[in-house]
């Protein structure tokens, strides 16, 4: 397996389309359905907003995932210190390659992102309703803050 960075809005939306259409599965009043231009154009804007990387993993040639990452600095204020985040936006692995340790491969490679960047925090977020909180969690990841919400 290989990891790299990729400037395609192409393969971003390719492969970030699986991770649109579970949460449109999910929580369909929520998230709309996957629409690849949509996403593309998305990609395009994202790709020149300084701090915003994607990176993908292959197989023999072929996309088998990619993940999204964004610098996140955060100045000192009233309550908490400045400190640097490194955020995983999106993290997906295609269903065929789904169980061979991609997605554990992507996590550790943005740990790699953020040591070399000197960034000691990483965040992610993921739908209490969507079945990843256990792979995070084995992976060290643990439950900082949640929010409640009253849908009127």
């Amino acid at each position: 397996m290989k990891i790299e960075k990729t400037n395609s809005p192409v393969v971003i939306a390719n492969l970030l389309e699986i991770v649109q259409t579970k949460h449109h599965e999910l929580l369909p009043d929520v998230f709309k359905p996957f629409d690849f231009d949509s996403f593309k154009s998305e990609a395009e804007k994202t790709l020149e907003e300084s701090g915003q990387t994607f990176y993908v993993a292959t197989i023999e040639g072929q996309y088998a995932g990619i993940i999204w990452l964004h610098e996140l600095p955060e100045k000192d204020n009233l309550s908490t210190y400045a400190r640097q985040t490194l955020k995983i936006e999106a993290l997906a692995v295609l269903p065929e390659f789904q169980g061979m340790g991609i997605g554990t491969e992507l996590l550790n490679y943005a740990e790699q992102v953020a040591k070399a960047q000197q960034i000691e925090r990483l965040l992610l977020a993921n739908w209490l309703v969507n079945d990843v909180a256990t792979f995070y969690q084995d992976k060290g990841y643990q439950t900082f803050l949640s929010y409640q919400e009253k849908w009127l």
